[in-house]
């Protein structure tokens, strides 16, 4: 069964990165003849394939109940929202342990049954997946059987022998991803969480607690496979409206030149795959020829073409769901997700309809917020935002990194990068992730408005929840990968994950609104996440720090010197009981009907400047408002001049020790008489117009 295909240079160099923290446990270092050995399962003989049951019983009947259309999304209330499933599975252990000894070759074995939540199927496929991490877990973590799994529910009930092929109302496929490289368990959960709030096809995702066989596997990503089903769903279409060409590219650079003599890098190496997309081959060759004019700035018959023209963008309108492409892009490029397409990497999914038109579905992201070795926090955060890769690993600020390469090899990228609207748009995209994942405000593209700290709250109400499932003891044959220790490796990835997100979230602002600053990551560990490095942190400067919970941060002038320190904001709720508290409502004299919130906040470095104070707040607190925000010393309350940037108030004060959010009624305050005035005049102009209206109209009915 050993088979593996050449993945190229661009794997090597990959794996060469990824080794940086991929480790082979000390008692595992000597594999010794591996045909002899057996590094995996529980048996102490080797299963042979003629021990394997893949044959359902003939009088199996599908349940209708379970039966049901992708696009319904029936299917999506089993990956929960912000708790855990728990699945599982029971299958003979001849099957399984032919699985595990042969994790490496992903072959498919019957399961008896598989329960999510507390619905139950029969006689689903079972198998291994997964690129680099499964042949590493395979190779280097002997005794461990703790691999990513994908179960396919009707790999053996099919149509032909059951009357209807069987699926899990509407998906046919789920994976169930082990977190190799993801110490904090959560980061592919929150990319593809920015993935469906920004409104891309995006496949459900959730976390779920494993059991095979009674025996405790450990937490897994659930995520729904890469398949039809994700876009039966998103364009509410039933299955035949999807063509068969959803693949992963070998040839994840989609030059012609290269495929025209190459074609079957334009899908996997795989004859299954093969069969699926035959007949759409000449569709893609075509798409596949277009996109490339455009890319070398021509027409479909050639012509060079102005890429900035109304008619560059009516051709590329043909052949992609131009704003679909541009946004997934901008979420990638947010998410600091390195292991992509851009180093030959197959982590993406291109579909391409029975028009030739294509779109980008989400997929493979455990290796987000900069988690690519050796990136540290404080590059993640200012990475560039037009940067899609990067040349030198330790050198990824904010400095233009295309010297070597450029994005012409990259044609699906490039026909946006290329022209200057779809670019505008793009970092528009870009600066609405910020909004969704820490800093709040409304997302135009999808008119949704979300709290300051979205994501941060999800990571606060599910942290218990997971640190515990992370404590569960394991299976005999089971341990976490590549290093991985749980539950301490949970406990201090979450809160890290918290500070990266919020980090790269005002890292982005910063770049979109043209602020010259670098965000400075001092006290948050990205090597917690996993696969990355502690790194150093900037002292001086023009520096900005955030703070995860609020999303509020500041910007101002450090100065260069050996002993300095570099900045930390440190913001907490001052309570209502306190006397500072109190002593602001006093001298504001609050009344009933308006809000105070009154943040203590410190910084552990002495700035040479004014701050720069920028307080998100939530959209449905501030609409219709008055908002007054003051800086609170000994010498009493000063009020601060503000702009507003959607939910952002920003302005400059001299002391952040303390810090008051005043809301008020609309019609409070020196405004009411105006209002109150202007109202009745309006009110008066209105009662004799429609009096008049109606008078007109009666006359005319009259009439």
């Amino acid at each position: 069964m050993k088979k593996r295909a050449n993945r190229g240079l661009a794997v090597v160099l990959t794996s060469l990165i990824l080794l940086g923290t991929v480790w082979v446990e000390p008692a595992m270092a000597a594999r010794g003849d591996e045909e002899d050995r057996i590094m995996h399962g529980t048996a102490t003989e080797w299963i042979t394939e003629d021990k394997v049951n893949n044959t359902p019983p003939k009088d199996y009947v599908v349940n209708a109940k379970t039966q049901g259309k992708a696009k319904d999304g029936k299917y999506n209330d089993f990956f929960l929202e912000d708790t855990l499933q728990t699945v599982y599975i029971e299958i003979d252990e001849n099957n399984l342990n032919y699985l595990l000894q042969n994790a490496d070759e992903e072959p498919y074995v019957m399961t008896t049954s598989v329960t999510i939540g507390d619905v139950k199927l029969g006689y689903c496929g079972l198998k291994t997946k997964g690129s680099y991490t499964l042949e590493h877990a395979y190779t280097d973590n002997a005794g461990s059987d703790r691999f990513s799994f994908t179960v396919n529910f009707g790999k053996f009930i099919k149509k032909k022998d059951y009357g209807e092929k069987q699926n899990f109302y509407g998906c046919d496929k789920i994976s169930f991803n082990n977190f190799f490289f993801d110490k904090s368990m959560m980061k592919e959960f929150f990319a593809l969480k920015l993935m469906d709030e920004m409104g891309l096809p995006t496949p459900q995702y959730g976390l779920a607690k494993l059991y095979i066989n009674g025996n405790y596997y450990g937490v897994y990503a659930m995520v729904e496979a890469l398949d039809s089903s994700i876009l039966e769903q998103y364009y509410n279409v039933d299955k035949d409206a999807i063509s068969s060409y959803l693949c992963k590219p070998e040839g994840t650079g989609l030059l012609y030149d290269e495929l025209i003599d190459e074609p079957d890098a334009l899908w996997e190496y795989d004859e299954d795959t093969y069969k699926d997309v035959e007949d759409m081959l000449p569709t893609v060759m075509e798409w596949l020829r277009k996109i490339n004019c455009l890319s070398e700035g021509k027409d479909f018959d050639g012509k060079t073409i102005d890429v900035n023209s109304e008619e560059y963008l009516k051709l590329l309108d043909k052949i992609m769901n131009v704003d679909e492409v541009v946004k997934y892009f901008a979420v990638h490029s947010w998410l600091c997700q390195m292991d992509n397409m851009f180093v030959g990497q197959k982590n993406y999914g291109l579909y391409i309809d029975t028009d030739g038109v294509c779109t980008v579905v989400p997929w493979d992201y455990d290796l987000s917020f900069g988690c690519y070795y050796p990136s540290t926090a404080e590059l993640t955060a200012n990475y560039n935002i037009d940067v899609m890769y990067r040349l030198d690993a330790r050198n990824a600020g904010r400095e233009k990194q295309l010297s070597a390469k450029n994005y012409a090899e990259y044609p699906l990228f490039n026909v946006i990068y290329q022209n200057k609207t779809l670019m505008d748009e793009y970092h528009e995209y870009m600066k609405e992730c910020s909004k969704v994942a820490a800093l709040g405000g409304t997302v135009e593209s999808t008119g949704e408005s979300y709290v300051p700290g979205f994501f941060n709250s999800y990571i606060e109400k599910m942290q218990d929840e997971v640190i515990a499932a992370a404590t569960e003891k394991l299976a005999s044959n089971v341990y976490y990968m590549n290093w991985i220790k749980q539950p301490r490796d949970v406990r201090q990835g979450l809160p890290n994950l918290a500070k990266i997100i919020a980090l790269r979230s005002v890292g982005v602002y910063a770049q979109v609104e043209g602020i010259d600053t670098t965000v400075c990551a001092t006290g948050c560990n990205l090597e917690t996440l996993g696969n990355a490095i502690r790194g150093d942190f900037t002292s001086s400067g023009t520096l900005t720090t955030v703070d995860a919970v609020t999303g509020i941060f500041v910007t101002a002038e450090f100065e260069k010197k050996k002993s300095a320190l570099s900045p930390l904001l440190v913001v907490s709720h001052i309570e209502e009981t306190n006397a500072v508290y109190e002593n602001i409502k006093s001298e504001l004299g609050c009344g009933e009907d308006e809000s105070l919130t009154v943040y203590s906040m410190g910084n552990r470095a002495n700035p040479i400047s004014a701050y720069t104070l920028s307080v998100p707040l939530a959209k449905e607190d501030i609409d219709g408002k008055n908002v007054e925000i003051y800086s609170y010393t000994d010498d009493g309350l000063t009020k601060l001049t503000m702009t507003r940037d959607d939910n952002i108030f920003s302005g400059e004060t001299d002391s952040i020790k303390h810090i008051a959010v005043l809301i008020k009624p609309a019609t409070s305050s020196s405004f009411v008489p105006v209002i109150i005035a202007v109202s009745a005049a309006v009110v008066l102009v209105c009662a004799g117009i429609a009096v008049l209206f109606i008078r007109r109209k009666k006359k005319a009915k009259d009439k």
